[in-house]
């Protein structure tokens, strides 16, 4: 076997050494990776969330461009995506600290990626309640917009000094309402702040840190994965907590607020409901693993039916790889 690798990374080039500690640890790792079989099937999506047309109900998406310290509604439906745009051109670039001949300069360098998104759901029960003033009738924009606003200053508060917070945007097309929340760490003039990555938990876990929220009961397995999520993020990131988790909990400490006790029984209807859901992704995966199987036995049928041969495309490559005049590489039988 033939390999290239271009050695981008520090664990890449430490790879190479045979006797290091790196080495030995992605030996292990590749071993552990090696012991377990994936196997490609077709299989039903997993999707256990509830159906929710607010579009259909008349709840509309919206943005706001944040500069200057204060928010600016979105008018035109291409506004903001075009203020993107110009924003990701703005700061695609900062300075940096470099040396040339002895001498310190400022060099001016190119960012790939200028602008980040920061997605943050509404909790379950918080679309379900929505949901409910919307099929009723009622009109939620004064509250919802109490919820943003707390939201935003929330942003606001827990991004100052790591990110510059462009903007907001509220998809009300999807299932679950959310906030995407548009960041950079480039301020246009050549300053940056904060470090590369932001400490996130990960959407798994800002769900089961809702689910406990509200009371609901998880099983052993959940809490031990969540008890090593804890651990290893504590272990990369000693004395920090995660930004998508504060960003969750303080909009449900907004809903809470703005809602109030009418709130109560919809998160205690998705806690009832947590045992249930996890029980329906044991069985999706139970139905994965039985089609694994039936791949595994169909894979195995095709070829006892097929009578050993040498293709004909084995040729065509050794025609290729070596030219009509040279020797094949390949065994003449196969």
């Amino acid at each position: 076997m033939s390999k290239f690798t271009r050695a981008r990374t520090r664990r890449q080039r430490h790879h190479s050494a045979g006797r290091s500690d790196g080495h030995k640890n992605d030996k292990k790792q590749g071993e552990q990776r090696r012991a377990k079989v994936w196997l490609s099937i077709d299989a039903s999506p997993n999707v256990l969330t509830p159906h929710r047309d607010f579009a259909a109900l008349g709840l509309e998406s919206s943005e706001c461009m944040f500069a200057n310290g204060g928010w600016t509604r979105c008018a035109d439906p291409e506004q903001y995506a075009n203020y993107l745009e110009a924003e990701a051109r703005r700061r695609n670039w900062f300075l940096d600290d470099a040396s040339r001949h002895g001498k310190k300069i400022k060099m001016r360098r190119r960012v790939a990626i200028p602008i980040d998104i920061i997605t943050v759901d509404f909790a379950p029960w918080l679309s379900d309640w929505i949901l409910r003033q919307l099929m009723q009738g009622g009109d939620i924009r004064q509250k919802l917009e109490a919820i943003r606003n707390e939201l935003q200053k929330a942003a606001i508060q827990k991004l100052t000094g790591k990110r510059y917070l462009l903007g907001d945007a509220l998809h009300a097309d999807t299932d679950d309402l959310h906030a995407d929340f548009a960041v950079s760490r480039q301020d246009g003039l050549g300053g940056r702040v904060g470090i590369a990555g932001l400490r996130l938990a990960g959407p798994w876990w800002v769900g089961v840190d809702r689910q406990i929220r509200a009371g609901a009961v998880i099983s052993p397995d959940k809490a031990a994965m969540l008890e090593r999520a804890s651990a290893n993020f504590q272990r990369r990131y000693p004395g920090e907590s995660p930004l998508d988790i504060g960003l969750a909990r303080a909009l449900d400490a907004a809903a809470d607020q703005v809602v109030g006790a009418r709130l109560v029984p919809f998160k205690e209807d998705y806690a009832r409901r947590v045992p249930q859901l996890e029980e329906e992704h044991i069985k999706a995966k139970l139905r994965e693993a039985k089609a694994a199987v039936r791949a595994l036995e169909e894979m195995l049928m095709r070829h006892r039916q097929n009578a050993p041969r040498r293709d004909p495309r084995i040729d065509e490559i050794e025609l290729i790889l070596c030219g009509p005049d040279k020797p094949g590489i390949l065994p003449a039988t196969v």
